[in-house]
């Protein structure tokens, strides 16, 4: 399953969306950690929304992707 996927079924979407946007590690690292990934799942995900953060790119997650880190983000396959 998709963290995408994970967040929607989980109904944390606009949570996580919120976090990124504010840039709040603690809450993205817990929203993720509530949707069963591991640290070594978050951490190239947190990497991207910084990189991302410094390239001052807006984070959007279900218009057309300017840059759509959600995308790029929260479509990754994950292992538990």
């Amino acid at each position: 399953m998709t963290v995408n996927e994970r967040l929607y079924v989980s109904g944390l979407m606009d949570e996580f969306d919120k976090a990124v946007e504010e840039r709040d590690v603690d809450r993205i690292r817990g929203i993720l950690s509530h949707v069963e990934l591991t640290d070594e799942s978050i951490e190239p995900i947190l990497e991207r929304v910084w990189t991302l953060a410094r390239n001052k790119i807006t984070i959007t997650m279900g218009s057309e992707p300017e840059v759509s880190s959600r995308i790029s983000i929260a479509n990754q396959r994950v292992s538990v």
